[in-house]
């Protein structure tokens, strides 16, 4: 698909609209406008920061512009509701535009992007949101649905809530985390590498994990083509070291992609089968197998829900990363938020039981299972390894852990289970 973009806000008008009117995912929306054309860094780096924080603070966003225009957001142009919510990110969270440039680019997009005639309709309502915030008027913090709130209230108490809400706003100068591929390097060369080519970075906890940040693609980072690091989240890091895997052992990973903890096994085990509901992203993770140099590891496209015979009683490790909520990553990926519902979480649980029933029945006896998910809801974590250590007896835990959003890492829930 050929994309025509005239501009970075254009660009991003165009993300937002993936998201709102295609139902796209926000970071394939990105990627898409970032590949559309060559961007400078600094274009590279608004692009990502507006679409994402448009998307993160839209709640609020929405709820100001009820207040201020003569029409709700919800029954506007969707071109016109999204110059409007990207413009008053820029006018509350990007102090360094100033105000009438943020109104006059809004003005010329809608002339290039909305129907006609609503230039006017959307000078009037961005110029009387300026004066508001000129009167101390604040944007309304709405971080996450209320449903979003209840859950986690309920789960983990008020205090906790407030804290996990605010770890979970706009992360978007977050630093990156690289894992380092240890089948070519260690973390020590790889700092010393990356510094000298002055990209700033720290060694993470851990014996794998590096942060650091860098003006330029991860693509044209030192080190990419070679294979010797792989981006991936803390978290996911530590639900990957977590299962004991040996030189020798055979491990199958029901739900791989996008493929970072199986390429993390298998840079220790003798083998990993790496399975996917999904067809069209087994490329990818082949692709980056390659790129890393592990050629013990193999891909399925795979339906987790259905019970494979052959594969019972055969497996050393089975890693069980179940689709889940994804209530522990919305700080970076915040269209999550808009597009789940309550109702998701219940058929997400029963989802991910159907998978932890075929897992335990493919792990040989004294093998090991790691449950693990991207979200922080605990019908969907702790309660579930409770319900299968009820019902299956010969399952011992051995560790469980819950990390929530945090400075380097998202949120995350992992379990290490063993069988007699």
């Amino acid at each position: 698909m050929i994309i025509h973009v005239k501009n970075e806000r254009d660009g991003v008008l165009s993300i937002l609209l993936f998201v709102h009117e295609e139902s796209g995912f926000l970071d394939e929306g990105i990627d898409r406008i970032l590949s559309a054309r060559e961007w400078t860094n600094q274009q590279r780096r608004l692009i990502t920061r507006l679409s994402k924080g448009t998307v993160e603070y839209q709640i609020g966003i929405d709820e100001l512009i009820d207040q201020t225009a003569s029409l709700p957001a919800c029954k506007m142009k969707p071109a016109v509701r999204d110059i409007l919510r990207m413009s008053v990110y820029s006018l509350y969270f990007m102090d360094q535009i100033p105000e009438r440039a943020v109104v006059n680019e809004a003005v010329e997009l809608s002339k290039l992007r909305a129907p006609k005639g609503l230039a006017g309709f959307v000078n009037g309502v961005l110029r009387r949101i300026a004066r508001e915030k000129e009167k101390g008027i604040q944007l309304p913090a709405v971080p996450v649905p209320q449903w979003i709130r209840e859950l986690w209230t309920a789960d983990y108490g008020t205090e906790k809530t407030e804290q996990i809400l605010a770890d979970l706003q706009d992360d978007s100068d977050r630093a990156l985390t690289a894992r380092v591929n240890r089948t070519r390097t260690t973390r020590d060369e790889l700092i010393t590498r990356w510094r000298k080519e002055g990209i700033s970075c720290d060694p993470l906890s851990g014996a794998i994990g590096v942060t650091f940040t860098a003006d330029r693609s991860i693509r044209e980072m030192p080190g990419y083509a070679e294979g010797l690091f792989y981006i991936q989240d803390s978290g996911s890091m530590t639900a990957g070291e977590l299962a004991p895997v040996k030189e020798n052992d055979q491990v199958l990973d029901l739900c791989a992609a996008p493929g970072g903890k199986a390429t993390q096994l298998a840079e220790r085990a003798g083998y990993v089968l790496a399975c996917d509901l999904h067809e069209n992203k087994i490329p990818v993770m082949r692709e980056n197998a390659e790129r890393l140099g592990l050629s013990n590891i193999d891909f399925l496209a795979a339906d987790a829900t259905e019970f494979n015979p052959d594969w019972e009683s055969r497996w050393d490790v089975v890693l069980a990363d179940v689709p889940c909520s994804g209530l522990g990553v919305i700080g970076h990926k915040p269209d999550i938020k808009l597009r789940l519902k309550k109702e998701d979480i219940g058929e997400l649980a029963r989802l991910q039981r159907a998978i932890l029933e075929n897992a335990v029945r493919y792990v040989k006896p004294g093998g090991y299972l790691v449950y693990s998910t991207c979200t922080v809801c605990r019908d969907e974590n702790d309660r579930q390894v409770d319900r299968l250590l009820e019902k299956h007896t010969q399952w011992h835990l051995l560790e469980k852990q819950q990390l929530f959003p945090g400075s380097n890492s998202d949120g995350f829930f992992m379990a290490l289970l063993q069988k007699d």
